[in-house]
């Protein structure tokens, strides 16, 4: 678990996967915030948006669940903490394209999506709708300027072949204006 990186993500303590059990019985022991009778739940929508992690120790399948304990301005003041001590940690650039920082970032949006829909689901669905537009626009610019990249490196290349080709028709008019000269 040491090289993997803390997440920014509040989670609930580890609940052992029941052999021969369905996972609602599992979430039901996850913590009492879970109310079978609501299917659209907060605990049921929070699962959907970011689902629980699964670890297997000593044979044994683990499952943690994200927190449904609302937070408070020294959770969001710790947040911020973490994530400046995960940037460092994680060595991410403060500035042009980094994985890392994005990331971190992503995590970090999660997290407050979390806090937020605690307090009120249709704000928390609402942020989570503009996480993913924000998600497709990225996306959408970074397979523009791929191929934008790709189009430049082809037209360098057909420049480079067309000067190879060039230089080679100069080099054999100079051999023959020298031809000529002689005779």
């Amino acid at each position: 678990m040491s090289n993997q990186p803390q997440s920014l993500i509040k989670y609930g303590d580890k609940v052992q996967y029941p052999t021969g059990k369905n996972e609602r019985d599992m979430r039901k022991n996850a913590g009492s915030e879970f109310d079978e009778n609501d299917p659209i739940s907060l605990r049921s929508y929070l699962d959907t948006i970011l689902p629980p992690k699964e670890s297997t120790e000593e044979g044994q399948i683990y499952m943690q669940f994200v927190s449904c304990v609302p937070a408070d301005k020294n959770d969001v003041i710790q947040l911020s903490k973490d994530l400046e001590s995960q940037m460092k940690i994680r060595q991410a650039r403060e500035t042009g394209i980094c994985k890392n920082r994005e990331e971190l970032y992503s995590e970090c949006f999660d997290e407050l999506i979390r806090e937020v829909t605690i307090n009120s689901l249709q704000r928390g669905e609402l942020l989570n709708h503009v996480k993913d537009q924000m998600k497709e626009t990225t996306n959408y610019y970074q397979k523009l300027y791929e191929s934008a990249m790709a189009f430049a490196m082809r037209k360098v290349l057909r420049e480079q072949k067309k000067r190879a080709k060039l230089l080679t028709r100069e080099s054999k008019l100079k051999t023959d204006i020298e031809q000529l000269q002689k005779e």
